[in-house]
Formats: structure tokens, C-alpha cells, sequence
């Protein structure tokens, strides 16, 4: 009875942490999917509510500025519009 009883507990827990690997994994095919890019120049900006998007700016001194930000840590309100935008929510692109 104590066998069965300690095999029904490994199983639950295996099971649990088989359940909590494939969420992780779907999670992380579902950020892949945010963060589409076509070119090596890329990155990703994280807004508040931790939605994700990214940029491939064309402008060296626009990426000198995001690679300065992430080496130092920092954050900075970026606006403007945007000129073009593929992710799977399917924004149209902007002329």
C-alpha cells in the first residue's frame, strides 16, 4: 500500500512538472512569434505590460542608442510612427 501510495505521489509530480514544461514551451513559441525580424540589426522592446516588439532601426545612431540603453540598464520613452509592423495580431503596414 505505501508502494502505491509513494508511486501515485512521483507520478502526480512528474505529470505537474511535465504540464509546467509544455506551458513554458508555448509561452516561449508565442514570444518567438512577437518578436519577428528580418535583418542581423535587431531588438526587442518590452512596453509595460511586458508586450513585446521588434525594431530594426536603419539608422546607425538609433541603434547606438538602444545598444547604449542596454548596456547601461536604462529605460527611455521612445514615440513615433510606425512605419512598418508584421506580427501575428497582423498590423497593417504604414506608408
Amino acid at each position: 500500500m505505501r508502494k502505491r501510495t509513494i508511486l501515485a505521489v512521483v507520478a502526480l509530480v512528474a505529470l505537474a512538472a511535465a504540464i509546467v514544461l509544455v506551458w513554458n514551451y508555448v509561452n516561449y513559441l508565442d514570444y518567438l512569434s512577437e518578436i519577428l525580424h528580418e535583418t542581423d540589426k535587431w531588438a526587442v522592446i518590452e512596453d509595460l505590460n511586458g508586450h513585446h516588439i521588434a525594431v530594426e532601426p536603419t539608422s546607425d545612431d538609433v541603434w547606438n542608442e538602444l545598444v547604449r540603453l542596454n548596456e547601461n540598464g536604462s529605460s527611455m520613452w521612445i514615440g513615433g510612427v510606425v512605419e512598418e509592423y508584421g506580427n501575428k495580431m497582423g498590423f497593417p503596414v504604414q506608408a
